[in-house]
């Protein structure tokens, strides 16, 4: 059985690639998703993403001139804090929380 995307996906992919068509990866990492390949792209821009492509939301936290390290529970460390964006808050909402 093959799922078909829905048109709402359609137009979010299309809206996504526009918004980085003029943009240029400053980094390039391939892999597998459970049985699919993904390249995965970082694209540094001062450009805001339109509101529908947001999901979640990261922020690099400085203290001094040092940066913040996050170690979650299960030792896990990582310098980009944040989560996915709940019904309804904004993206520094979800970056604050």
């Amino acid at each position: 059985m093959t799922v078909s995307p829905s048109p709402d996906l359609d137009h979010l992919a299309e809206a996504f690639a526009a918004s980085l068509a003029d943009l240029m990866p400053v980094a390039e990492r391939r892999g597998n998703y459970v049985h699919a390949p993904v390249v995965a792209r970082t694209y540094i821009s001062d450009r805001a993403l339109p509101v529908a492509l947001v999901r979640s939301a990261r922020a690099l936290v400085l203290r001094r001139r040092a940066v913040v390290v996050v170690r979650e529970r299960d030792g896990y460390r990582h310098i980009t804090p944040g989560g996915r964006l709940e019904p309804g808050e904004t993206v520094e909402e979800a970056v604050r929380r």
